[in-house]
């Protein structure tokens, strides 16, 4: 922005050079329309750049004895009048105070300073290295200087306030890493005292009919032992029967420790597989996989990511059936909001954008989930080795299972499991993609095992499919299984010849009213 020069009669008294005032007061009258009109002209300007609009003075109108000739006003011509040198100031990330510190103000080649800021201050940032340009990671990675943020990171801004000792910087939302809602630091968590428990149940049984009685019991029992960051379980039952077989079973009993750096727990002794892919199975051995638990209620189960730009400081609203989800504030650039609360079979989101202008600007996210759905980023795992318990054979065989699950984007899941044993291996992919029309997922589980005599193998495809209704405010879910085999290769029994080429199809078909 230029502003116009303005030129004054010499004829209006002076006394040693200074204004006498009357000739203040004209001077006064005649700048006050144009000071307000500029005034009034920068509150509709659009929002400032990184390097703000130069400005002209005319440096007559200094009250000095030469009328200001020969004093530089360059360095105030890109508004900012911060001199280069090294300030302590409030620093402010997004309108959240993040600390104090000492920032050194630099000048650049067109004489405008500008804020270099020190890894230490960079480092409270907490900014998303992910989502960064390359080029941005080097400088911003500096251990020794500072660095010029607003050069470095799209759409960033920084401006001091030197009446307030104030440091302003705006970074967009989806720049920065974020605490999704209910997330507590694992350095705060706490694996309890030490310390027992007892639980059982009792019941028993008596009947007496043409002369014959029949008498039983059972006694069931839960217990366990906290030991630091260990846990002890056991789980079991007894059955007496009146001139019957009498017999404890031991249904689990282990030892566990939580990793919370992996999301995940380490179990030991006697326990079943997580059931996510394949069918469960009783083992003895161990197991490392991921616990939902471990993560706070707003990232459990599939939601999806909504994103956008704001053009300014926008309030950002998230409905799902006129019913408000979300709401929240973000800074001009992208933004993300990945920590909504699952909501079921889904149902699209409507998303509105308020600018601090009063414009809006509206959009839809599809949401329609099934089981096998997770969120971008998120991801299960297992990986078991052990033996197979099951009374019923003859034989322990031996079990390595490891199944993964992972969500590619807002609308792909992909997984896949190995399972395997003596003379018997079993494959599954699968993946579950979120639609405009309905979620669907489709996996197919190919199976070997080798007989006596001969090599057996089968397939398995499944397929679900989910999809809420919003205008009868109900959801519609079908899953199909089909079963193409040559043997019976249901892990973990052992495979016995069945006829051959035996096809196996079955379907389900729910219809249910969405509740609120």
């Amino acid at each position: 922005m230029k502003y116009p020069a303005i030129t004054f009669s010499t004829e209006l008294p002076v006394r040693s050079g200074r204004l006498t005032p009357v000739a203040a007061a004209l001077i006064a009258a005649f700048l006050s329309p144009i000071v307000f009109a500029v005034e009034s002209a920068e509150i509709n300007t659009p929002p400032q750049t990184n390097h703000p609009q130069s400005a002209e003075f005319d440096n007559i109108f200094l009250n000095t004895e030469h009328g200001g000739s020969g004093i530089d006003l360059s360095r105030f011509s890109k508004g900012g009048s911060v001199l280069p040198g090294s300030y302590r100031a409030d620093i402010y990330l997004n309108n959240t105070l993040i600390g104090n510190e000492n920032v050194e103000f630099k000048a650049r080649d067109d004489k405008s300073v500008h804020a270099c800021l020190y890894s230490s201050v960079i480092a409270s940032l907490n900014l998303k290295t992910e989502a960064l340009p390359p080029e941005s990671l080097t400088p911003l990675k500096k251990e020794n200087g500072c660095v010029d943020l607003a050069s470095f990171i799209p759409d960033a801004q920084v401006t001091f306030d030197n009446g307030e000792q104030r440091l302003d910087i705006a970074i967009p939302q989806a720049l920065l890493l974020r605490t999704a809602r209910g997330t507590v630091n694992p350095a705060l968590w706490d694996s309890g005292v030490t310390s027992g428990m007892l639980g059982y149940s009792l019941n028993g049984y008596s009947s007496s009919s043409n002369g014959q009685t029949f008498n039983s019991a059972f006694a069931g029992i839960n217990t366990g032992l906290n030991l630091g960051a260990w846990y002890f379980r056991h789980n079991g039952s007894y059955n007496w029967q009146e001139n019957g077989d009498s017999k404890y079973t031991s249904i689990n009993s282990y030892v566990q420790r939580d990793i919370p750096a992996a999301q995940g727990r380490v179990l030991l002794g006697e326990s079943n597989t997580t059931g996510q892919l394949f069918d469960t199975v009783p083992f003895t051995g161990a197991q490392f996989s991921t616990d939902d638990r471990m993560l706070p209620e707003s990232l459990r189960g599939y939601a999806p990511e909504v994103r956008g730009i704001a053009r300014t400081n926008a309030l950002v609203t998230v409905r799902q059936s006129g019913q408000v989800l979300y709401e929240t504030t973000v800074s001009p650039g992208e933004f993300i909001i990945d920590d909504l609360y699952p909501t079921g079979y889904g149902g699209n989101l409507d998303v509105t954008v308020r600018e601090a202008d009063g414009s809006t600007q509206n959009f839809q996210v599809p949401f329609a989930a099934v089981a096998q759905l997770l969120r971008p980023g998120s991801q299960r795992y297992s990986l078991t080795v052990g033996k197979v318990r099951n009374d019923s054979l003859s034989f322990t065989p031996d079990l390595y299972q490891g199944t993964y699950q992972r969500g590619l984007n807002n609308s792909i899941t992909g997984y896949t499991g190995a399972q395997a044993s003596e003379d018997y291996y079993a494959v599954q992919v699968g993946a579950a993609v979120s639609t405009p029309i309905g979620a669907v997922a489709f996996d197919v589980t190919q199976a070997n095992t080798h007989l006596r005599e001969t090599t057996e193998s089968g397939q398995s495809y499944q397929v679900s499919y989910s999809k809420v209704i919003t205008e009868t405010n109900s959801n519609l879910s079908v899953a199909a299984h089909r079963f193409r085999l040559r043997a019976i290769w249901i892990f973990p029994r052992r495979c016995k010849p069945l006829m051959p080429n035996v096809r196996v199809m079955t379907l389900t078909v729910f219809i249910g009213r969405k509740t609120a």
